[in-house]
């Protein structure tokens, strides 16, 4: 990270020699207004279309039951599932949800609304970000490919802990950033990083702290022209830090012995050392950032040419190394770890697009390179474009689209071709039309094939329209063979039971003494018959009336069997 010293800002910042002659406006001018506002205008509509697509289960309908219970049993303090603490994360995200249930009401939405405005706020964060320690152009540009990531938008939509953590990540890192970027620690940013990071470790626990601090330290090593925190500075970042984070967890502790094992150990330690569940080979991450940043992660070899060649690779920003340094420590630290999440990546992916954003600006500033950044601006407006052909054609086929959907984006698709073919626009022109083809790629899909994976995916359909008979609390809810959470929320019912195969014996008992019960059942796959075994052994004397349309599980009343029903026609599915 040692090169020629660029251009030093009058912050104290060292920008390159290409951002200081973009006009780096001061925050609040016009060009930086234009710029939040496309930003606020891209990503909003991204990220807060469609909010009211089903839960997906088991995480989405999981992370939203959480914390409707602990409103409904007044559990403020301690995450609780179905009468049971739920240690497996902290609970800044269930007092978030909370709140958006409090001003809004129960819904899909209102708990989505909560990781939704985390990413919007994690594109203006970054864009903030860069502006000062790249410039304005670099800024903008990063931002906006981080907003026009699919797997951005993917992840940062959905009802989890990784949108929420991903915020304070960077806000931390971020804030560290511009602390240690002059000759002497800016302590109030300094103090502001702590807090992001002690938010961080409310949200998902010590993790925070790794990705936050784990960059910066490797900083100090690397680049001598920083500031150099001393161990005095160090205590008092972990002191704020365990200052947000510390009273709940004391409180806690204190009530429960077992929680420190039962988080600490199992759900951090144990989590991280020895695949429990979701074991991935070591590579996982990869594809997720660089085809789920498409079509920008062309951008990475002009970017890796750039970085040491000629004057674009001289004026280079300390930054960009940062954010690199950012980027890779976040891939290795989860591909290190046994148990792998798609989520988990989020956080690397607003350093990388910053990065991508420096690359772009410095490509299009260097007149040996625009030809070239014009021919890759063209490769990746037909990149996308042939992606989202292929993409409609296949949400057709599986049903998540309808085939006027596809054919929207294929005529879309064959006006962007048009344009590029007609026009041949300049590498700063065809750049912009691949943002703007790409936005419109997205937000079609956001519109037409996301709810309809929503709804494949989901028990909404399945559980909804059962709320009037399960409206009486005296009759009784079961699931079989494993407990669905989508079922507590959509019925608002916190006594719903379970039953395993192995119980299946207990539950026969259970619907002969109490007739009249709603169950939900498994529905019969390729890899599992559990209606049929639950219909193979249901009592003579009662009858299962499924009233619900197919789909991954049936419902249906279990009640005594009448006369009209003597051949067990009852037991048919409709």
């Amino acid at each position: 990270m040692h090169g020629e010293r660029p251009t030093e800002s009058p912050a104290g910042w060292a920008v390159s020699p290409v951002a200081a002659t973009a006009g780096a406006n001061a925050p609040g001018s016009p060009g930086s207004l234009v710029a939040v506002s496309v930003l606020l205008l891209v990503a909003g509509l991204l990220f807060f279309s469609r909010l009211g697509c089903p839960l997906l289960e088991p995480d989405e309908a999981r992370y939203a039951e959480i914390p409707r219970q602990m409103l409904a049993e007044g559990r403020l303090l301690v995450p609780v599932l179905h009468g049971a603490p739920y240690y497996h994360k902290p609970p800044l995200l269930y007092w978030l949800v909370m709140g958006s249930y409090g001003l809004f009401g129960v819904a899909d939405w209102s708990a989505r609304l909560v990781p939704c405005s985390c990413a919007l706020l994690v594109v203006l964060v970054s864009y903030l970000w860069g502006r000062r320690t790249v410039g304005p152009r670099a800024a903008f540009a990063g931002a906006l490919m981080l907003a026009l990531s699919a797997r951005f938008v993917y992840l940062g939509r959905m009802l989890s802990m990784d949108s929420l953590l991903c915020l304070w990540v960077v806000t931390a890192l971020a804030s560290a950033h511009v602390a240690v970027g002059g000759r002497r620690l800016r302590w109030g940013w300094w103090l502001l990083s702590a807090a992001a990071c002690g938010l961080g470790l409310l949200t998902k626990g010590p993790v925070a702290l790794v990705l936050a601090a784990g960059p910066v330290l490797a900083l100090q090593a690397l680049d001598r022209r920083t500031a150099r925190p001393r161990l005095g500075a160090w205590v008092v970042y972990l002191a704020v830090a365990a200052g947000v984070a510390c009273p709940w967890y004391v409180a806690v502790a204190v009530a429960d012995p077992a929680f420190a094992h039962d988080f600490f150990w199992t759900h951090n330690v144990r989590r991280y050392v020895a695949p429990l569940d979701h074991e991935k080979p070591f590579w996982f991450y990869l594809p997720d950032l660089s085809l789920g940043m498409l079509p920008w992660t062309l951008l990475l070899y002009p970017l890796w040419k750039s970085l040491g060649r000629g004057a674009a690779g001289a004026a280079r920003p300390p930054a960009v190394g940062f954010f690199l340094l950012a980027c890779g420590w976040c891939l290795v630290f989860y591909s290190a770890s046994g148990c792998k999440r798609a989520g988990y990546i989020l956080p690397a992916m607003p350093p990388l697009a910053l990065a991508l954003g420096w690359g772009l600006d410095a490509g299009l500033a260097e007149a040996a390179l625009v030809r070239q950044q014009a021919r890759l601006a063209r490769l990746a407006v037909g990149l996308v474009v042939a992606v989202a052909l292929g993409g409609s054609i296949l949400a057709a086929w599986l049903g998540m689209e309808r085939p006027a959907g596809a054919a929207a984006v294929a005529a879309a698709a064959a006006v962007g071709l048009w344009c590029l073919r007609r026009h041949s626009p300049g590498p700063v022109g065809s750049w912009v039309l691949c943002a703007a083809v790409t936005f419109a790629v997205l937000l079609t899909a956001v519109q037409q094939i996301l709810p309809g994976y929503a709804r494949k995916f989901s028990l909404r359909k399945q559980v909804r329209p059962q709320l009037r008979v399960s409206a009486d609390q005296r009759r009784p809810v079961i699931c079989y063979p494993h407990r669905w959470d989508s079922v507590s929320f959509y019925l608002r019912r916190n006594d719903v039971r379970v039953y395993t195969p192995a119980q299946r014996s207990d539950l026969m008992a259970l619907l002969r003494a109490q007739p009249d019960t709603l169950v939900f059942v498994k529905s019969d796959d390729a890899t599992s018959r559990h209606l049929s075994d639950f219909l193979k052994d249901l009592p003579g004397c009662l009858e299962f009336v499924p009233r619900s349309r197919a789909g991954i599980v049936t419902a249906g009343l279990v009640r005594r069997r009448s006369s009209a029903t003597a051949g067990g026609l009852a037991r048919r599915l409709p």
